[in-house]
């Protein structure tokens, strides 16, 4: 499994927590990744998390496959402050996260599934364009409200994969 842009990498510790055999915590700050890492040993995970420094998933070779990968990218385009700041600003017009979805499918496996975390007051509609464009698939299966927005949880698979949810059959 992996987590890319796992920050603090508590997606990580969860799905380890959940179950998960391996978790690749991914981050492109090098100390959301060391924090990932310490709190896999704080929590006693250290065995089934790595936190490991990369932009997206561009540092990790396209096979061996992941079966599920998630993401909480950055829910605002704009230009990032510093380092830090490319938790929540993804750059002009999402630039800095555009790859994410081709870069995922060439990682996931042909069953696998990808969740993405948005929030509501990110451009889900730009969001949806580069999924599709990438050819996935994608369902809302979670939203969470509070005060001032809503957390959204979409699972993606490859059209080949999914053909229910894209409602098309697959080519042969």
């Amino acid at each position: 499994m992996a987590d890319v842009g796992t920050g603090s990498g508590i997606l990580a510790l969860a799905a380890a927590r959940a179950g998960a055999a391996y978790v690749l915590a991914m981050d492109i700050n090098p100390s959301a990744a060391a924090a990932a890492s310490e709190n896999a040993i704080a929590n006693g995970l250290r065995s089934r998390v790595g936190g490991v420094c990369s932009d997206l998933l561009a540092s990790i070779a396209p096979r061996p496959y992941f079966d599920v990968i998630l993401s909480s990218p950055p829910s605002f385009p704009g230009q990032p402050l510093d380092l830090a700041d490319r938790a929540w600003h993804a750059g002009e017009d999402y630039r800095d996260i555009a790859s994410l979805f081709q870069q995922v499918r060439d990682r996931l496996a042909p069953e696998g599934r990808f969740y993405l975390l948005l929030s509501s007051d990110s451009d889900v509609g730009y969001f949806e364009f580069l999924a599709r464009a990438a050819g996935f698939c994608w369902h809302l299966v979670a939203k969470r409200s509070i005060l001032i927005e809503s957390f959204l949880i979409y699972e993606l698979q490859t059209q080949e994969a999914q053909k229910a949810l894209c409602g098309v059959q697959p080519a042969q």
